[in-house]
């Protein structure tokens, strides 16, 4: 698994907006990756936005939107 489906998969568990640190938070509650970094959310971060909406960074599809507040939250697909 990847940190950034790490990170959408807390997103959905959480079910509301989240702070990166909220997020780590949840990807370790629930065992969903296992980081090896000194910083992990910093590292999280970066992966998360490198999925965002918006991002200068963004390097695939994304996964995520940035809120005013800073929270993150999980991009919904239409169901067309």
């Amino acid at each position: 698994m990847r940190i950034a489906d790490a990170a959408k998969e807390a997103l959905c568990s959480l079910n509301r907006p989240a702070t990166p640190n909220d997020i780590y938070s949840e990807i370790q509650k629930k065992n969903l990756y296992q980081f090896g970094a000194s910083n992990p959310v910093s590292v999280l971060n970066s992966a998360i936005r490198r999925h965002t909406l918006g991002s200068k960074t963004l390097q695939s599809t994304p996964l995520f939107e940035k809120l005013p507040s800073g929270q993150y939250q999980v991009i919904r697909q239409s169901s067309d």
